[in-house]
């Protein structure tokens, strides 16, 4: 089964940002961020592996920018 994050990297699509941003938006409720004149919300998707000793990121997704007051509708 590929993950949401791994879906939005290979193969981007309306259906799965939303997803991500339905998810931040519960993570913003429970943290009592519903403030919508506050600003925008956007994501990144970043991988880390290690090689050799190293961690190595890699950002392979990062959104667009949507207005939190369009969010937290």
């Amino acid at each position: 089964m590929v993950s949401l994050a791994e879906r939005v990297s290979l193969s981007p699509s309306t259906h799965s940002r939303d997803q991500i941003f339905k998810r931040l938006k519960g993570q913003l409720i429970d943290a009592s961020v519903t403030d919508p004149g506050l600003a925008c919300l956007q994501f990144r998707l970043v991988f880390v592996q290690r090689e050799g000793s190293e961690l190595v990121k890699q950002t392979t997704y990062l959104s667009e920018t949507r207005p939190l007051s369009d969010i937290l509708t």
